[in-house]
């Protein structure tokens, strides 16, 4: 599975973004098992997930608050994305 991420550094603070379905996003316990995942085996790291809807536009966020709010000001389409491969 591949998944499509952006490590950000903005004032002082780096973090990734991850872009996953709204499914993840809905139940809290997943979204914050997906986040210890990918912290501890992927990015070493504090990890937001991120849903978009139909058309692509971000809907929702899971993780630090502080971060996550950090997003809503940051326009997606300057991120450096990538895709990730999970093992």
């Amino acid at each position: 599975m591949n998944l499509e991420c952006a490590t950000i550094t903005e004032q002082a603070a780096t973090f990734t973004v991850v872009i996953v379905p709204k499914a993840v996003l809905s139940d809290p316990t997943t979204a914050t098992r997906t986040i210890q995942f990918l912290e501890r085996r992927h990015f070493h790291r504090p990890t937001v997930l991120m849903a978009r809807d139909e058309r692509g536009v971000p809907c929702s966020y899971y993780g630090r608050a502080d971060l996550a709010l950090r997003l809503r000001h940051i326009p997606l389409a300057t991120l450096p994305w990538r895709r990730v491969a999970l093992s």
